[in-house]
């Protein structure tokens, strides 16, 4: 279907303001709010979309749990009775299915019609079906694998075109709140008869029939309950349509229901383990957006409270150090130590306990009956725990304490030697004394002198004039500029090596010596990416006196740069760099990458336009066409970097943007750092090119800076591409631009942001927005903070900030800022909140606001 015919179908206001949505949306869940109605000639594309990550999932098979496959439904119909067919196109080996009148993901053989996975070749689907008018069929495009993503695209052919009434399953709507000590209780199906659990009853309605996927968010272990309206605690299984308890990722609950307009729903949200609290969201994609509304439900009969209800909490804090008690830890590293600290636990009433960490290190908690002895960490062990609790990597243990006796509560880490500070929360029926104690050991405890406890250092750079080498594992056609470090250790023991850099780096370890032209010799050890940010990170042991070479290169070819070396072990090395010698030359091809050439400019709104090649049909990409002469034959490498994700493709003597597949050489996406293109080609000097540089996502502007590595210079000269025939573009008006620059600083108002685990606040900024045009308008930062957006309806309130909120986003927009997409109403009050991802940062900042008309800010 291209663009014009999509146009001509949009009959009133209501389809322009579609238009709209459809022209500036960029994420795929977010699509156009109300139903459009498209039609596709036969033979040509209906539909294009992508399976993301967060595309809802299904099972294709009769077992619910599982949930693997990626899906995206469309309901279709057709003017006249006939034989009609539907074929894919992808990349990804697609499944099809044609369903009667409406689609269940819980039940994928209710109302089918037909299925099929590869008739069509190459991993795709073609369905034929018999169809017929004035009546209602749902297509299901997903993945022959599960957890598979990538773009897509359906074709129809039959005896008149199809008409494509709405994507299904397309509208999201979140809804974000807590279970805290004051939430209400109840005794949930399949729960412990003896133990109560919070919840939150949401009242739900739609405006329209259809299946909707509900789904939690949170750090805490969710579970869902769906009911008809209305819902008894006192009797959870009356009216209870569904539920689901880890069908999500990361033990959130997934609920796909039908649901029909006009009728009440309720969904429960609690928890899997009984007391749990914390912050929770729910998401809803259906093909119409829900309304959704806490409610508090009465009960006809009353729930009964054991007098244990947890309600007091304790609180103890202190720090794991290179001067705290070592012990092997259960289930540890039997040659590795584990500092720790023995808490003492006093119980003045008897019930049920939670104990949960708060650490930047990833605590481990093991809870004794006293006495504990640190030689025998097994002896008198009630429970452990590692990574239960709300917080990511801290425990959370949940014991019951009998009053008068005592108990010990260590505290120690996942890694060895690891140190930090930490706090322990407890809350129960009553308060706890906490004290730290020395226990005593029946026998030493052998700890190796060796505990990593000093650092040392090493900065060095990769250069032109560095060694080049062809690493383990690359590419045989390029070369990899490296760096050899030599040293020896005074003291055995296990020694960690990180580096730093903005460069991707890549470590190898070698005992002896290194040759370059034989990179597999004395190799003991690698790594790429155990570290931080792309960085490798290698632990091994170390014997006194040998002397090893750590050899620092990179992922990508030819890339240079600046990095340090961080070794962590028993003592301080003395790193020194070497010039590693060859037992064979090194062949570096005539055409070595030596010479950089740049180029820098922008796509903005005045730039052209075109249908890039495996874009989306129905909307333009802004474009610039680079011309690009040398004076030398070889090989070149052009990468691209900014803020935006780019796509580059490469042709030979001219580019015409209304034929952009003619003299196409070659294109690539992702293939260099931060969805950057790499584009690697042969140019002859007498040749005339030509570089495209484009994005990979529709209507996106911004700064680009490319640069070009080979044998020589490289000529950059932007150009007007002419066109064979002319490139239709929407009639609606180009987007709108408007800006605002702010500044977060210790004088600005500060919040306890939205589902923020820890209880620090944050900087914020407050931004009323008012439009005088409705569409859909796009709101992202630029900052060297880490920005974080929150959009409200009607008025925000700093002390309940999830009241009246509608959206909010954190690193959408790339380069760790939000970008936030959203449906405005002149006459409607707006606000935007700019904070930030950390707590406590200030900094300046900037908005870009982009939509049909000028956005006031």
């Amino acid at each position: 279907m291209n663009l014009r015919s999509f146009v001509s179908c949009l009959r009133d206001t209501i389809g322009i303001a579609v238009l709209i949505s459809g022209l500036l949306f960029g994420l795929i869940h977010e699509s156009t709010a109300l139903p459009i109605e498209t039609s596709g000639k036969d033979g040509e594309i209906i539909f294009s979309s992508i399976w993301t990550a967060n595309s809802p999932k299904f099972s294709r098979t009769s077992l619910e749990s599982e949930k693997e496959f990626h899906y995206q439904a469309i309901e279709v119909n057709v003017p006249v009775t006939g034989t009609y067919t539907f074929t894919s196109k992808s990349l990804t080996n697609a499944y099809g299915y044609i369903y009667d009148n409406s689609f269940d993901p819980a039940n994928t053989n209710l109302n089918l019609i037909a299925q099929d996975d590869d008739s069509n070749g190459k991993g795709q689907f073609k369905l034929t079906a018999l169809l017929h008018p004035d009546h209602r069929y749902i297509l299901v495009a997903t993945t022959n694998t599960p957890e598979a993503t990538g773009k897509f695209s359906i074709m129809s052919s039959g005896p008149t075109a199809v008409n494509v009434l709405y994507k299904v399953d397309n509208i999201s709507t979140i809804y974000s709140s807590a279970l805290s000590f004051s939430s209400q209780v109840f005794h949930r199906p399949d729960g412990d008869d003896d133990e109560f659990y919070y919840f939150q009853a949401i009242q739900i309605g739609v405006s329209v029939d259809g299946t909707y996927t509900f789904t939690s968010g949170s750090n805490v272990d969710t579970m869902g309950y769906f009911y008809n309206s209305p819902f008894d605690p006192s009797n959870p299984t009356a009216n209870l349509i569904t539920d689901d308890d880890d069908s999500g990722d990361d033990q959130q609950f997934q609920i796909d229901v039908y649901l029909r307009a006009g009728q009440a729903y309720v969904l429960v949200v609690t928890t899997q383990e009984e007391f749990m609290t914390g912050s929770f969201s729910v998401s809803t994609f259906g093909p119409a957006s829900v309304s959704i509304m806490s409610i508090i439900p009465s009960t006809s009969q009353p729930i009964v409270l054991s007098s244990t209800l947890p309600t007091v909490t304790s609180s103890y804090s202190s720090a794991l150090s290179a001067s705290s008690q070592v012990f092997h830890r259960p289930d540890g590293d039997d040659d590795a130590p584990y500092y720790f600290e023995a808490i003492q636990v006093v119980v003045p009433t008897s019930g049920t306990y939670f104990f949960t960490s708060n650490s930047v290190i990833d605590t481990i908690g093991y809870f004794y009956s006293s006495p504990f002895d640190p030689s025998n960490p097994l002896m008198n062990l009630i429970m452990e725990d590692d990574d239960s609790g709300d917080i990511p990597l801290q425990f959370r243990i949940r014991v019951y304490l009998e009053s008068g006796r005592t108990y010990v509560l260590a505290v120690t880490t996942h890694w060895d030697s690891s140190t930090g500070s930490f706090s322990v929360s407890a809350f129960g029926p009553g308060p706890l004394n906490l004290v730290s104690i020395t226990p005593s050991t029946s026998q030493p405890i052998a700890t190796s002198t060796a505990a990593p406890t000093v650092t040392s250092l090493y900065s060095g750079e990769l250069a032109g004039t560095s060694q080049v080498f062809y690493r383990p594992e690359s590419q045989k056609d390029k070369y990899y500029y490296f760096q050899a470090l030599q040293f020896t250790v005074s003291t055995a023991g296990i020694y960690k090596f990180t580096s730093v850099s903005d460069m991707d780096t890549v470590g190898y370890f070698y005992e002896s010596t290194f040759d370059p032209s034989n990179p597999l010799m004395n190799l003991v050890t690698n790594d790429d990416d155990g570290g931080d940010d792309f960085q490798f990170l290698i632990e091994v042991y170390l014997q006194a006196g040998q002397t090893y070479i750590l050899v620092v290169t990179t992922h990508s070819g030819y890339t240079k740069g600046s990095f340090s070396v961080k070794a962590v072990g028993p003592v301080s090395i003395n790193i020194g760099s070497i010039i590693a010698s060859t037992s064979r030359p090194i062949v570096i091809q005539s055409t070595t990458p030596t010479i950089i050439s740049t180029y820098g400019s922008a796509l903005t709104f005045t730039s052209p336009v075109y249908d890039r090649p495996e874009g989306n049909v129905d909307y333009y990409y802004y474009f610039q066409a680079i011309k690009v002469t040398t004076s030398t034959a070889g090989t070149y490498i052009f990468t691209s970097k900014s803020d935006i994700d780019a796509r580059g493709y490469f042709y030979i003597n001219s580019f015409d943007p209304s034929d952009p597949m003619a003299n196409l050489i070659t294109e690539d996406d992702d293939s260099d750092f931060q969805f950057q293109f790499r584009i690697q080609v042969y140019l002859r000097p007498e040749i005339t090119y030509v570089l495209v540089m484009t994005t990979h996502r529709e209507h996106a502007i911004g700064n680009f800076s490319i640069k070009s590595v080979g044998p020589a210079l490289v000529t950059f000269m932007s150009i007007t591409a002419s066109t064979s025939r002319p490139i239709l573009t929407p009639s609606t008006a180009m987007p709108v631009p408007s800006t605002y620059a702010g500044a977060l600083t210790p004088n600005s108002p500060f919040f306890f942001r939205p589902l923020n685990l820890v209880n620090d606040f944050f900087y914020f900024q407050a931004l009323q927005v008012a439009v005088s045009t409705p569409g859909i308008y796009i709101f992202r930062s630029n900052s060297s903070m880490d920005t974080r957006g929150y959009f409200y309806q009607k008025s925000f309130d700093p002390s309940d900030p999830t009241v009246n909120l509608i959206a909010d986003n954190d690193d959408g927009g790339g380069s760790l800022q939000f970008r936030i997409q959203v449906y405005l109403q002149p006459g409607k009050a707006y606000v935007l909140v700019a904070t930030t991802h950390r707590h406590q940062i200030t900094g300046d900042f900037t908005i870009l606001g982009v939509g049909p008309a000028f956005a006031s800010l």
